[in-house]
């Protein structure tokens, strides 16, 4: 039963630490990519420049060429973060996917340790209930051994005719509050 519970809890644990991973390793990406669109921006001004200087012949055809594969390479680099991007996400739903579909073949074992715990739960719940009215059964009889040369009393005043019956509150009048548990109780409790 805590096997069951340890292989999922550390299945759950994987994929949460994958997941942790790969969110890592896109933020890393994303800041590599947006830094590159930023140089890209630069680069791309400065392609523009030398294109016209190459036009008026201010610059050699080679330096407008050089700096064209500057963002070309800067482009592909770009375009290869971003499939990157792609891949790290799904490497990250197949991971997670992979645990989950682990943790649904355990299902019906996890299930089964599950409601034997609940079971041994009840048990002890009903365990609890039966010990909660033995106690409360020796209390009603201290309860009425406190009162009992009062009733000895109202039974004299009966058969003495100083009364016409005897005058005792029911023992729930006085201890039931105490006694009786509430389903907030409860509630607050489990």
């Amino acid at each position: 039963m805590k096997n069951i519970k340890k292989i999922v809890a550390g299945l759950l644990n994987k994929a949460s630490d994958a997941s942790t991973s790969y969110e890592l390793a896109l933020e890393r990406k994303q800041e590599e990519l947006v830094q590159l669109q930023l140089h890209l921006q630069d680069e791309q001004i400065k392609l523009k420049d030398y294109h016209k200087l190459a036009l008026l012949q201010q610059v050699s055809e080679q330096t407008y060429e050089e700096q064209k594969q500057v963002v070309t390479s800067m482009t592909d680099k770009i375009q290869s973060i971003q499939l990157e991007m792609k891949q790290i996400e799904l490497y990250k739903t197949e991971d997670v996917n992979a645990v989950i579909a682990e943790i649904q073949a355990n299902k019906a074992e996890m299930n089964m340790a599950q409601q034997v715990e609940i079971q041994a739960i009840k048990e002890g719940i009903l365990k609890a209930k039966r010990e909660y009215l033995q106690k409360l059964s020796i209390l009603g009889e201290q309860y009425d051994s406190a009162i009992h040369e009062e009733g000895l009393f109202q039974q004299f005043l009966v058969n003495t005719g100083k009364q016409p019956n005897i005058y005792l509150p029911y023992k729930m009048e006085i201890l039931g509050t105490g006694a009786i548990v509430s389903v907030q109780e409860v509630e607050n409790n489990i």
